[in-house]
């Protein structure tokens, strides 16, 4: 246990002692505003490069993502082959389902699924 803390605080001063370095030792470069500039091939930009991404994108990603860690979940379930482990395992499979089925069916109530509703 000794050992684990002072390894902890030996942790913690040598990350101090290389950020204070890097602080001390690091070029000051705010006189250069080009650096800070868009480039694109020499020319100057015509618009703005920052593009906004839709809503509706980001929740079907967000769904999608949700059931894909459900898809990992069951399928330790599906290549059971121990049905006295099944037994106990088929109601807990069963409410896990339900538990996100009613979740899918709150989404699709709210519009969540709809990409012009967003």
């Amino acid at each position: 246990m000794m050992t684990m803390i002072i390894f902890l605080i030996f942790l913690n001063v040598l990350s101090m002692l290389l950020i204070l370095m890097n602080w001390i030792t690091k070029k000051n470069n705010n006189n250069n505003i080009n650096k800070y500039n868009i480039f694109e091939c020499g020319f100057q930009p015509f618009n703005s490069p920052r593009i906004t991404f839709s809503l509706p994108y980001f929740m079907i990603t967000l769904i999608f993502l949700i059931f894909d860690i459900e898809i990992t979940l069951i399928f330790p379930f599906i290549i059971s082959n121990n049905m006295i482990e099944m037994l106990y395992l088929n109601p807990l499979l069963l409410m896990f389902i339900m538990c996100l089925i009613w979740g899918l069916y709150i989404e699709w109530m709210n519009n969540a699924l709809e990409w012009i509703n967003l």
